[in-house]
């Protein structure tokens, strides 16, 4: 409990900022790793076929 006093917790404006970071930063990641899904699916399914 005494470490918790010690802690400098962020503010809003701070809060919100990294918020909105941590969103976007994930949906970026979320985009790489779909698009490198179905770009491997893709090159799979081709490499079935024939």
């Amino acid at each position: 409990y005494e470490e918790l006093k010690k802690v400098q917790w962020p503010n809003k404006d701070q809060t919100i900022r990294l918020t909105l970071y941590v969103i976007g930063v994930s949906f970026t990641v979320g985009l790489i790793v779909a698009g490198i899904d179905y770009i491997f699916s893709e090159g799979l399914s081709l490499a079935l076929v024939k």
